[in-house]
């Protein structure tokens, strides 16, 4: 009798938890979406929640504001193309691999894409594919045909096939 109880009282909470889950809204942005989405060369940004200004030696100063929600990040200097902007990760393994914004540049050809869209250029197999992507609780995913980009504050995985391949990756400026 007292396992027929725990087993409805755990239904009974599973319930509830994915309930909740559904009702609390998804941005897709953290308190580190900015380190992906603006450049070194960017000396004032919005990091999603707070202004921002980098000094001479590269360390931002920020607001304090809290905020529970944050918002897409954004240079706010008219000089900075963020258009046409990438993103170097280097994963275990000594395995590596670039998530383009914007503008992919393939040789002499540039490939303009939409929002929402990235190019994954694969160091290690030298191809690249157009990926989509979708907010998650925290982060962003991207996916493309049978391959699936994790992106989580400066974390990213590459998973093929529904395999791991590229793990612990992080972000290294370009």
């Amino acid at each position: 009798m007292k396992l027929i109880g725990i087993v409805l009282i755990a239904l009974g909470l599973a319930a509830c938890q994915s309930h909740n889950e559904e009702a609390m809204p998804v941005t897709g942005f953290n308190s580190d979406s900015w380190k992906t989405m603006i450049p070194q060369s960017c000396e004032q940004y919005f990091d999603g929640c707070n202004q921002c200004r980098r000094g001479p030696s590269g360390v931002a100063a920020c607001t304090r504001k809290f905020c529970a929600e944050y918002q897409q990040p954004a240079c706010l200097e008219s000089g900075v193309d963020l258009s046409d902007y990438r993103v170097v990760y280097y994963c275990d393994g000594g395995k590596s691999f670039s998530l383009s914004y914007g503008v992919y540049h393939q040789g002499e050809e540039d490939v303009v894409l939409n929002q929402g869209e990235v190019m994954m250029a694969d160091h290690q197999s030298m191809s690249s594919m157009l990926l989509e992507g979708e907010a998650l609780p925290g982060g962003t995913r991207y996916t493309g045909e049978n391959v699936i980009v994790e992106l989580m504050g400066n974390l990213a995985s590459v998973s093929k096939g529904g395999l791991t391949v590229y793990a612990n990756c992080q972000v290294v400026d370009s």
